[in-house]
């Protein structure tokens, strides 16, 4: 190579990282929001490095006072945060700084290995260095504004799809650059269990270099022990992670589905719609929403089900059909919807079971898919170096949809500024959401908005009657407002769902004092103290209640 290409590749390189960061500058200003503040803000572990072995073999919550079954095993999260809180403490700037630097190196890792497939793609003939070099940067520059990935990136709480995303691409990009036995390919591995720790979605890149070899290398393997040299490190690597993860969660999926009211049934059939949902967010990715609610299919008879499958079916079909034409068309989309597997198991992951962060390492397929069109009819219409009409209006075209893309992200970004234009806007667009709702009402609140936070988590147990969170923060709100009465009715609510809600107890016990019932203020403290016996203002709410009483008589 010469070096004019180098010096083009270091001005490539630059833009990249220009752009990138451009783009998510103003999220330096950004606050902590949403999932931010119990997993940075009341993070005791990250604070000493003596945590890391209750990091390394512990569920990624157990660091909450009270510890909740979940299916998320990621180490890696706390250690980021670690480095995080030593270098920044709890300055919310750092922390979306760190984001930032991680997504501009994915789109590096993405320029990478779109110079690699481009130069694999059978269709392009002219494969000269600085034509695959400026494609290749207009995919990166498409990954690092695409819109969808607005909520990794802006989202501190993110880091897990921005960590696991870095170390899947320099894996994947090692294992095709590198032959087996090398000490590229053995980083890669290395690199493999770094992203599994990241994320569980990491185990699908075994899966994605299958695919690979099968695309463009299947002559390189001939025999069994082919196979067993190229893919067994990374199966060891899988077994280790897969034991490492049962240990810590006691069990491969210990949370109980939050979806329990479907059936198998039709935890199948809503894979479809699931998957035509986050294509259709990669190619328009519009009314972006930080909480997308399920609105499941139950027959097999409903329209939008039919046309689902109609639209996976073709989808999958095309795919199969256009690895005869096409090795970079049929790889690159077999990449799209190969990281999306886990998350369209609706029963492993959590209430949101639709979420734009799962698209930002398809996002980064898609981005060579779109780029190696546009070079394919570059080649094919011989526009190189012709300055024709064509040539013009592809150029205004990508101008135009990185513009557009560019805008986008910017804008919501600023979403992401804090909790009040946070759940504003999800509650505009989630209008059906109990959990947006609640948390709109809890910034209110926060904010000296009771009558409004009020509205807010009526309409949350209107949506879910039984969200015990949104009967407790309505009856400290009327109990703040002195309509204790109905502040009562709410706790009694809490405590039919919740009977441990120490709170809920004590909250009682403080009104029912006020009201000088002190016999049901004395039950209410004990009660709290049953279940939390070191609870010290329910100890001495119980003194007081006690003296009260026998005042009384």
């Amino acid at each position: 190579m010469t070096r004019q290409f180098y010096n083009s590749k270091s001005i490539a390189i630059t833009i990249i990282l220009i752009v990138s960061f451009g783009v998510y500058a103003n999220t330096l200003f950004n606050g902590f929001v949403y999932d931010d503040v119990f997993q940075v803000l009341k993070n005791e572990w990250i604070k000493d490095v003596r945590n890391i072995p209750k990091i390394l073999f512990s569920n990624v919550w157990s660091f909450m006072e009270k510890p909740v079954p979940i299916n998320y095993y990621r180490p890696t999260m706390h250690f980021i945060y670690m480095a995080d809180y030593y270098l920044f403490e709890f300055k919310p700037w750092g922390y979306h700084l760190t984001n930032i630097i991680i997504h501009s190196i994915n789109c590096l890792m993405v320029f990478l290995i779109a110079i690699t497939l481009l130069n694999k793609a059978e269709s392009i003939t002219q494969k000269h260095d600085y034509k695959i070099l400026n494609f290749a940067l207009i995919a990166a520059t498409f990954f690092a504004v695409h819109p969808v990935n607005t909520e990794p990136v802006a989202w501190i709480a993110g880091i897990p799809e921005l960590a696991f995303t870095l170390f899947y691409l320099l894996s994947f990009y090692l294992y095709i650059n590198y032959s087996v036995g090398s000490k590229g390919y053995i980083i890669a591995v290395i690199l493999f269990f770094l992203a599994a720790l990241s994320k569980e979605t990491a185990l699908t890149l075994p899966i994605l270099l299958f695919i690979y070899d099968y695309a463009f290398r299947r002559d390189s393997i001939k025999t069994f022990s082919d196979y067993i040299k190229k893919y067994l490190p990374f199966a060891i690597v899988s077994a280790v992670y897969i034991l490492l993860r049962i240990y810590a969660l006691g069990g491969f999926a210990p949370q109980k589905p939050r979806h329990d009211y479907l059936t198998n049934f039709q935890y199948v059939i809503n894979v479809f719609p699931l998957i035509v949902q986050y294509v259709g967010k990669l190619i328009l990715p519009v009314n972006l929403n930080a909480f997308h609610v399920l609105h499941p299919v139950y027959s097999v008879l409903e329209p939008r089900l039919i046309i689902s499958l109609l639209l996976t079916s073709s989808f999958f079909i095309f795919v199969i059909l256009i690895r005869k034409a096409s090795n970079m068309v049929f790889f690159t989309l077999a990449w799209m919807f190969t990281p999306l597997l886990p998350v369209l198991y609706i029963p492993g992951v959590g209430e949101n079971t639709f979420a734009e962060r799962y698209l930002y390492l398809p996002s980064a397929a898609f981005a060579i898919l779109i780029t190696y069109g546009i070079a394919s009819v570059f080649d094919k219409a011989d526009l190189w170096d012709r300055g024709n009409d064509i040539k013009k209006l592809l150029i205004v075209f990508i101008s135009i949809l990185i513009g557009i893309y560019s805008v986008g992200t910017v804008t919501r970004g600023f979403i992401w500024k804090d909790e009040l234009s946070l759940w504003s806007d999800t509650v505009k667009k989630s209008s059906d959401s109990a959990m947006a709702h609640y948390n709109l009402g809890v910034v209110l609140y926060d904010n000296g908005q009771s009558e409004l936070a009020i509205t807010e988590f009526k309409k949350a147990v209107d949506i879910a009657p039984k969200y015990a969170d949104a009967h407790y923060n309505l009856g400290a709100v009327y109990q703040n407002k002195g309509l204790l009465k109905e502040a009562i009715a709410e706790y009694h609510r809490v405590i039919d769902l919740a009977p441990d809600s120490v709170d809920a107890y004590y909250n009682l016990g403080v009104i029912y004092t006020q009201l000088n019932s002190f016999e049901k203020a004395v039950l209410a403290f004990q009660e709290a103290l049953r279940n939390k016996p070191d609870y010290k203002e329910a100890q001495q709410g119980l003194e007081k209640a006690v003296y009260l009483k026998q005042y009384q008589r």
